[in-house]
């Protein structure tokens, strides 16, 4: 799918915008900025993963495909730096069979035969006022219907091996909604699964450009008096150029 270019002015209504802004929000914002306008009002409807996957691309025509990581090995302590192909994690998880991206799954486990439906940028933001844990709330959305010898069964009074096989299910249909990245610390040879956040990733990322442009922004205008509008309208090289002369 084809990701829509940000100019320099983009990137400041982008930060902006999500300044404040809770992670579900962020996330749809960042989608929503990378998103042709026709396309963009399903955003919130499709499996979190799907938005994750239109991050990875956004990151990729801001940043380049690959991103450089640290982690600490709990192990020995030490910290660990890895390089991340994003594309690669992408073209991985799209190989994988998986429903239909509105499909639902079915999940049958110890007598019990469960309906369960992947989650959404929808779910992650309408828990964000629900009064029980994020967690918790989110695996009640993902269930469409439950029961045990044809008998309906309430989500909340499932069993916990219930619950492990529906988040099994759910990851294995839609696993960049649930990106880990393995590990191994070259140090001590101890091996783990680390999370990969692609929303704080990508938001820590543009909004250390978005200070870099009003920096620009601010050292040209002292300089030459131009305005906000007509120095983000610059081509990069422009704005460069014009910058080392400012701070000559």
């Amino acid at each position: 799918m084809h990701v829509r270019q940000l100019d320099a002015d983009s990137i400041l209504r982008l930060w902006e915008a999500g300044t404040g802004a809770t992670p579900p929000r962020r996330a749809l914002l960042l989608v929503a900025a990378a998103t042709p306008a026709h396309e963009a009002s399903t955003l919130a409807d499709m499996p979190v993963g799907w938005n994750v996957g239109r991050l990875m691309e956004l990151r990729h025509a801001l940043f380049g495909p690959q991103l450089a990581c640290t982690a600490v090995c709990a192990s020995c302590g030490e910290t660990v730096e890895l390089g991340v192909d994003l594309p690669a994690i992408k073209q991985a998880s799209e190989s994988l069979p998986a429903v239909e991206v509105f499909g639902r799954l079915t999940v049958a486990c110890n007598g019990y035969e469960l309906v369960a439906q992947r989650l959404t940028l929808a779910d992650l933001l309408a828990v964000e006022s629900a009064t029980e844990e994020p967690a918790a709330a989110l695996a009640l959305r993902s269930i469409v219907t439950a029961r045990r010898a044809e008998t309906p069964v309430e989500p909340a009074d499932l069993p916990a091996e219930i619950w492990r096989a529906v988040e099994e299910r759910l990851i294995a249909a839609d696993p960049l909604a649930d990106l880990r990245l393995e590990i191994a610390c070259p140090h001590c040879g101890h091996r783990w699964l680390e999370a990969l956040d692609m929303v704080s990733v990508l938001w820590n990322e543009i909004a250390a450009l978005a200070k870099s442009l009003l920096f620009d922004v601010a050292a040209i205008s002292r300089s030459f008096g131009w305005s906000e509008a007509a120095i983000l309208a610059l081509s990069p090289a422009r704005r460069r150029a014009y910058l080392e002369l400012a701070l000559r």
